[in-house]
């Protein structure tokens, strides 16, 4: 094999390695919706496996936790976990709801200090675009995705996640 052979062959794996990374990164981001529930599902499960394993440890001599109670102590401890997590993240999101109007007009604030900065030209455009942003509706879909994503990950979790395992 010649030097431009060889150099031909980087240049090939260096653009199919390129190519790949791209179809990769393309096939993460259209598959988020499906991939990061699952991903989210994968870890409780691997969370309540430790969970199990650790209460199917616990004896009184000879006598061992059966799996299924160790599996529901375990998915109750998770539960309650969880709904301690969605209390506290809810009430923050409520605040954070509450401040929006105080934030969006701090922004508003600042955004026009800048754009009076920038010049009238640039100033008109530029608050035809900030006009264009409500940043409240924004924010109630965010919250809600998010209320959404956690509801999720739990049914996913407990409907599909759990088949006794035989040791």
């Amino acid at each position: 094999m010649t030097t431009s052979d060889s150099q031909v062959q980087k240049l090939r794996n260096f653009a199919l390695m390129i190519i790949a990374s791209g179809v990769v990164l393309t096939g993460l981001i259209f598959g988020s919706s499906f991939l990061l529930p699952l991903a989210i599902a994968l870890l409780i499960w691997n969370l309540l496996e430790a969970i199990i394993d650790q209460l199917r440890r616990i004896g009184i001599g000879p006598v061992r936790v059966p799996r299924i109670l160790a599996m529901i102590i375990s998915i109750c401890l998770v539960g309650i976990f969880f709904m301690i997590v969605v209390r506290i993240l809810s009430s923050q999101v409520d605040a954070i709801a509450k401040a929006a109007p105080r934030y969006t007009e701090r922004l508003r604030e600042i955004f026009g200090n800048v754009v009076n900065w920038l010049g009238p030209e640039i100033a008109n455009k530029a608050n035809d675009q900030w006009n264009s942003i409500n940043m409240l509706s924004r924010l109630s879909g965010w919250v809600g995705s998010a209320r959404s994503l956690f509801g999720q990950c739990w049914l996913d979790h407990t409907l599909c996640g759990f088949s006794p395992r035989r040791k």
